[in-house]
């Protein structure tokens, strides 16, 4: 992390330059609006000094929300001196991973982006690529809990079995966006990937990690714990894509505790919110007479099975054209 802002702290020292036009907005870096720093830097003729700039990093890391067009600026600034630095992404990378998906970094909502895709509409994405390549699983604990309805009520994540003490490890490349405690999630860690998913590890009992944090595939983001609503020791885990839950296993396989699919998936709305499905997965058109029993024997898997892939309840009707995975 020293690096990342000794990097940040080169491309801004170039600017040379930071001067008045301070605000008292709720987002700003040490009085400036992060809109407005950027006008502020092209205009201003005298330099902070270099306590002053180390300041308004740090400020950065911690601020509630940054527009997307101060850190693309300030990528920018860093792709130029093409800075060699460890834990500093490459210059194909973006600053803050996933901001084609994202207009602001926030590290103080959990899930606030909220734009389900509507109609048919469907995002292609690379869950792995030639830079971040790298999957570890969160922890080697068995599903106690899976994704979908749980006494009435929907439980957005997967639940492993671990125990306290056991660390917890990011499961792709990127940064972290949530480290704070929270009622419900306990200690909790969520990161941000260049795929555009996030990953959030809930109910820790240490947090290992700070908001604005780059890490890799298999760093240590927490350890394993019971705080928050929780009634053991487990890892409650999440994918999401925008804010809204997918259920992870349509991308990762807990049995095996690997990657389903690690090139190409789509993902797109369903009648009981977004789900994912590599770009091979097949899919049947609910026809008129059909019943889940029905088509899970046509496709000889069982009823469990095609709920679970398709994440619908046990008291989910099947309508008429409905497009339902089957593999």
């Amino acid at each position: 992390m020293r690096k990342f802002k000794l990097a940040l702290m080169i491309a801004m020292i170039d600017l040379s330059v930071f001067a008045g036009g301070k605000t008292e907005t709720s987002d700003t870096i040490n009085g400036y609006s992060s809109i407005s720093l950027i006008n502020i830097i092209e205009k201003s003729k005298s330099a902070f000094s270099q306590a002053e700039l180390v300041n308004i990093i740090d400020s950065l890391m911690e601020i509630e929300k940054v527009d997307v067009g101060y850190y693309s600026y300030i990528n920018s600034r860093i792709q130029k001196h093409s800075c060699s630095l460890n834990n500093v992404p490459d210059e194909k990378d973006e600053l803050f991973p996933g901001s084609e998906y994202y207009e602001t970094w926030d590290n103080k909502n959990f899930n606030n982006v909220k734009d389900i895709l509507a109609g048919d509409t469907v995002v292609n994405i690379f869950i792995l690529d030639s830079i971040h390549n790298k999957y570890v699983h969160p922890c080697p604990g068995i599903v106690t809990s899976s994704f979908g309805w749980r006494e009435n009520a929907p439980h957005n994540g997967i639940d492993l079995d671990l125990n306290k003490g056991d660390k917890v490890y990011a499961v792709f490349d990127g940064m972290v966006r949530i480290a704070l405690r929270n009622p419900g999630y306990g200690n909790v860690v969520i990161v941000r990937h260049y795929n555009g998913l996030e990953t959030t590890y809930a109910h820790l009992s240490k947090i290992k990690v700070k908001a604005g944090q780059l890490i890799h595939a298999g760093d240590v983001v927490g350890l394993g714990g019971s705080t928050g609503k929780s009634t053991g020791s487990h890892l409650h885990f999440e994918v999401r894509f925008k804010g809204q839950p997918i259920n992870p296993s349509d991308v990762i396989s807990f049995k095996e505790q690997e990657l389903i699919c690690a090139g190409e998936v789509l993902i797109r709305n369903n009648k009981w919110g977004i789900f994912a499905y590599p770009k091979y997965a097949e899919f049947y058109t609910v026809k008129k007479g059909d019943s889940l029993f029905v088509i899970a024997k046509k496709y000889g898997v069982t009823t469990s099975y095609l709920r679970e892939l398709n994440g619908i309840s046990k008291k989910a009707y099947l309508k008429v054209g409905y497009k339902l995975r089957v593999s």
